[in-house]
């Protein structure tokens, strides 16, 4: 009587699930002429506002076939607005008298981005000349711990003789080091990072539109480091 061989293979779990995508793949042809390949169509973009430090955005929505669009816009070329569905942006932060070029571009749920719309180039308004007086020092800056070597702060913000609050910018420093990626604009709080199992000095400037700078808001903390 002749003895039949079986060969076992063993595969690991990688290899396994990629042999099983490739037989139902084989199995079915269409799977891959369906994906979505189609972009969506081209957003018109346009200026709405623009003030010193403000430029207020809208463009015509996208069409897709079938899936959600979101917005990408850039200025000068980077991206300053990610993952949007509106169809409109402000972009804050700039500085006066000075000249930006601004696009936007479409994505679906498929990764297809639409061409880039007309750019716009946009001058903002210049700072009043006449303005040497600084805002007010942000009032009673107070400080939590919230972890992982973050400083949770908040701040009563502050008032100028020229510049409405939404337009004033916080500096923020940690130790005498400046913390840019901590700076807000119109708003009482933000996020800083400080020395942990350590005490920390930080101050909080506002500055207007000018360039003045108020006198600093301090507060010390001690942070324990730990992550919740």
């Amino acid at each position: 009587m002749q003895m039949k061989r079986i060969w076992m293979v063993r595969l690991s779990a990688g290899t396994a699930a990629l042999l099983f995508m490739m037989l139902l793949l084989a199995g079915t042809p269409s799977v891959l002429a369906q994906r979505d390949r189609t972009p969506p169509t081209t957003p018109v973009l346009s200026v709405t506002q623009v003030d010193q430090t403000a430029v207020t955005l809208g463009w015509t929505q996208s069409t897709d076939s079938g899936s959600a669009v979101t917005y990408q816009v850039l200025m000068d070329g980077s991206p300053v607005v990610y993952g949007t569905k509106a169809t409109s942006a402000q972009v804050q932060g700039l500085a006066p008298g000075t000249t930006y070029i601004f696009t936007v571009r479409a994505r679906d749920n498929s990764m297809n981005w639409s061409p880039t719309s007309n750019a716009v180039s946009v001058t903002t308004l210049p700072s009043d000349p006449n303005d040497t007086t600084p805002p007010t020092t942000p009032g009673n800056l107070w400080g939590f711990d919230g972890g992982c070597g973050e400083a949770w702060l908040t701040w009563e913000q502050s008032t100028d003789n020229v510049d409405p609050q939404h337009v004033i910018r916080y500096e923020v420093y940690v130790n005498g080091i400046h913390r840019p990626e901590s700076m807000v604009i119109g708003r009482g709080k933000t996020v800083a990072y400080a020395v942990v199992e350590g005490e920390n000095r930080i101050e909080v400037f506002a500055q207007d539109v000018a360039g003045n700078v108020s006198a600093p808001a301090v507060v010390v903390m001690y942070l324990y480091g730990l992550c919740q």
